[in-house]
């Protein structure tokens, strides 16, 4: 969430990361089970 950040904040966002400046449409929980990393 971008938008929110401290001006003094100087984000580490590498080439393969996701930024954005709202909350994304996906889900913490949809991640992970996107990821294979949920547990029922």
């Amino acid at each position: 969430m971008l938008r929110f950040e401290a001006g003094w904040v100087e984000p580490a966002i590498g080439a393969n990361d996701l930024g954005f400046d709202d909350s994304p449409e996906e889900s913490i929980g949809d991640w992970h089970r996107r990821h294979g990393l949920w547990i029922d």
